[in-house]
């Protein structure tokens, strides 16, 4: 058994360099769990058998009072709460790098302009493009707009050519139409009565059929007279009329003007007739007119059909789309030419200067790195057993090896559920950010993190290793009962815990201040009757041991919980701190 024990001490001396660089609470975690492990390979060597090496001692411990604070730890590295590295999208030439590193940056300052010559090419040609597709597609927007065939003036459908279902070509006639509110009476004058006429003077119009007398207006005098039938000098005039509402042009009237008569059988034209054409090529799928049909300026007509000049107008609206979105990246990849801080902070590695050259193989490199130190914070990898006891706002105890004397605080910002699962372990990271800090504590330092999940003020407290399997605690007193195998001078108590840290264990129901409760050791001796002692303090060990005037059996079992936290079950405290297995 010495063997065995000198073997396990020379290990630990073994242990990695990296132990003497870890804090002082890191290094006790470590013994005191190497310790645990020992005790209990010490129990299972005597509960086989091996009685000869070791004998149980034990202590007293008054119960008292005490706050109880029970956290999770772990190590942790500092970080800005923000930091930003700054790459390039684009290549060329470095022209201007105006900052240096350790300078502070405020957010949009420019740190870098990259020659962008390349770029403003690539936008003349995007805008180019961009003409041609705009063209195109307002060539087919007329096309497919000339698929509704409409009238441009207002008036009645004279002649209609087209039908349902047939087919036309552009400049197919569709229909006449005339005007026929109005008509034009052209008549002529004596040229010597006619030569002080004017336009808008007005005139008496007289129809020949049934003698009915209408106003007019002149719109138009002669300039010079002509010789008509006998020689006679006439002026041609023309007089507007409004169409009472049964005038046709199959009619002829005489005027008067100013008093002066004008030359019989003047004829009537409408003042307005079109004939209407086809401007695309299609079949006609609907009518909206007939012949004889009064229609007003912009009165649809005829819808032709043209799968040609659809498509048409769908492939040159993608291709407009298409352009459009060159033309608009093209712009926008200009500005990448134009480096500004994504934040405000310290540069804390400028890897890029003016007059450097980026291309296809440096354009990933790290140009420049910026924190923001307005704030720290850093992220704890808490094991999957202690995770619940993790909530947002705990406060958290930071301490560094590298800033000496020192105590910062902070609270938990954010609990994932993203775990990382390594060597059966799975662990999930929590933020925390670092509330109080000074300029000594900076990025990339070591940190020991604790999280308070719980704490117990003024309580009823006993050590761990007094509670045994079952939640049993020997308190000095007589036994109640003749199988109480408690030790002698001692009775066996069932309590109610509540929390524990590594050395405390919080007791809700069982026990009062000033009970006295037995606590097991473990001592080794050179024989049987040696008592010099080897190690103690290691309660709660399992296994059954009996001899006069010792108890009839160690305790079984610890109290649930871990090393810095709390685990639920039976027998050692629950396997190492967050980050220490």
């Amino acid at each position: 058994m010495k063997n065995i024990i000198t073997k396990i001490f020379s290990v630990i001396r073994e242990f990695p360099k990296e132990f003497k660089s870890y804090s002082k609470k890191k290094k006790l975690i470590i013994i005191i769990s190497a310790a645990i492990l020992i005790a209990l390979l010490v129990s299972l060597i005597i509960s086989a058998g091996n009685k000869k090496g070791f004998v149980v001692s034990w202590t007293e411990e008054t119960v008292k009072r005490q706050d109880i604070t029970s956290s999770i730890t772990g190590s942790a590295v500092v970080m800005p709460k923000d930091q930003y590295s700054i790459t390039a999208l684009v290549s060329g030439n470095v022209l201007s790098a105006n900052f240096e590193q350790g300078e502070v940056v405020n957010e949009g300052d420019v740190l870098y302009e990259i020659d962008s010559s390349d770029a403003k090419n690539s936008i003349e040609n995007a805008d180019i493009s961009y003409q041609r597709s705009q063209m195109d597609y307002q060539k087919a927007a007329d096309n497919y707009s000339n698929l509704t065939v409409v009238s441009d003036i207002s008036g009645v459908v004279k002649t209609l050519y087209v039908k349902e279902g047939m087919s036309v070509n552009s400049g197919t006639k569709i229909a006449d139409i005339h005007d026929d509110s109005s008509f034009i009476l052209t008549v002529t004058f004596n040229d010597t009565d006619a030569r002080d006429f004017y336009i808008g003077q007005e005139a008496q119009v007289k129809i020949t059929s049934n003698g009915e007398l209408l106003r007019g207006t002149i719109t138009d005098v002669n300039s010079r007279g002509y010789a008509s039938t006998g020689n006679t000098l006439v002026r041609t005039v023309k007089i507007k009329v409004t169409n009472p509402g049964a005038l046709t042009t199959e009619e002829t009237a005489s005027a008067i003007v100013n008093g002066f008569a004008s030359n019989p059988m003047g004829t009537f034209e409408y003042i307005a007739e079109k004939t209407i054409v086809a401007e695309a090529s299609g079949q006609i799928d609907a009518m909206y007119v007939s012949q004889g049909s009064r229609v007003s300026n912009g009165s649809v007509l005829v819808h032709i059909d043209s799968s040609s000049v659809v498509d048409s107008l769908k492939s040159s609206e993608l291709s407009l789309r298409s352009s459009q979105l060159s033309r608009e990246n093209a712009q926008k990849k200009l500005e990448d030419y134009t480096i500004t801080a994504p934040i405000s902070g310290t540069v804390v590695t400028k890897n890029v200067k003016a007059g450097d050259k980026l291309d296809n193989s440096n354009m990933s490199t790290e140009m420049a790195v910026i924190y923001d130190m307005s704030s720290l914070e850093c992220e704890l990898a808490v094991d999957e057993l202690d995770i619940k006891s993790v909530e947002l706002d705990q406060d958290v105890i930071i301490t560094s090896d590298a800033v000496k004397g020192k105590t910062y605080n902070g609270k938990v910002t954010n609990v994932s559920v993203n775990g990382t699962t390594s060597g059966g372990v799975t662990t999930y990271p929590v933020t925390i950010l670092i509330t109080d800090f000074d300029e000594e504590l900076l990025p990339g330092m070591n940190i020991d993190v604790e999280i308070i999940t719980s704490m117990a003020k003024e309580v009823i407290a006993i050590p761990v290793a007094a509670v045994s399997r079952g939640n049993i605690v020997y308190v000095k007193g007589e036994k109640t009962s003749d199988d109480d195998d408690a030790p002698e001078g001692y009775k066996s108590v069932v309590v109610e815990t509540g929390i524990n840290n590594t050395q405390y264990i919080e007791i809700i129901s069982g026990l009062q201040e000033g009970d006295i409760v037995y606590i097991p050791q473990i001592i080794a001796s050179q024989s049987k009757d040696s008592s010099a002692p080897m190690m103690g303090g290691m309660g709660g060990m399992g296994g059954g041991m009996s001899g006069g005037g010792m108890p009839g059996g160690m305790p079984s079992g610890m109290p649930g919980g871990s090393m810095g936290g709390n685990r639920s079950g039976g027998g050692m405290p629950g396997g190492m701190p967050s980050g220490m297995r």
